[in-house]
């Protein structure tokens, strides 16, 4: 697999899309700039649709942002929320620091980078992406939906509930090092 990373002058990027122009030969890419190294990064993966509470990670990383300025938050996936999500993201002026990447072909190569991955589902059936993340060994926080039990493992997530303060205080544990 091509390395997904591109580094342009002294700043790095994730390459989203990548394609081969057939007319002149050019090589046309989406990127995604990747933030300083002394930024914290959150990330999640998943539909953009109700159950997933993106608008309530959203609200809770906005106000994370006020105490915490050097912090990014990428959500992996599409769906139909995506056209609300990026009005709020602007509504808030977070366009910097928030960045919906679409369905991307390898997300583990960005998720790795993260330094927290966050799940605030409403509710889940059998949640794969936190599974599938336990391997990179990155902390992981859950919000407390009916099936998190099935996939919690002891000292091995932080818990939180689904309203935006207690999923920002989650989030402010992270940036103090206690995750």
């Amino acid at each position: 697999e091509k390395n997904p990373f591109l580094e342009i002058g002294q700043k790095d990027y994730y390459i989203l899309q990548e394609q081969q122009n057939e007319n002149d030969n050019q090589i046309e890419m989406q990127l995604l700039p990747l933030p300083e190294k002394d930024h914290k990064v959150f990330i999640t993966m998943g539909r953009l649709s109700p159950e997933k509470n993106h608008h309530n990670l959203i609200l809770a990383f906005h106000r994370l942002q006020k105490e915490y300025p050097k912090t990014i938050l990428f959500i992996l996936g599409d769906g139909p929320l995506k056209e609300n999500l990026q009005n709020e993201i602007r509504k808030l002026h977070l366009e910097n620091q928030v960045f919906l990447t679409g369905n991307i072909r390898n997300p583990f190569a960005l998720i790795q980078k993260a330094d927290c991955f966050i799940l605030t589902s409403n509710y889940e059936g059998q949640p794969m992406s936190v599974l599938e993340v336990r391997v990179l060994k990155i902390p992981v926080i859950i919000s407390d939906f009916t099936t998190r039990k099935d996939i919690c493992i002891p000292n091995g997530q932080l818990i939180v509930q689904k309203d935006p303060d207690s999923i920002f205080q989650g989030m402010k544990k992270m940036c103090q090092g206690t995750v």
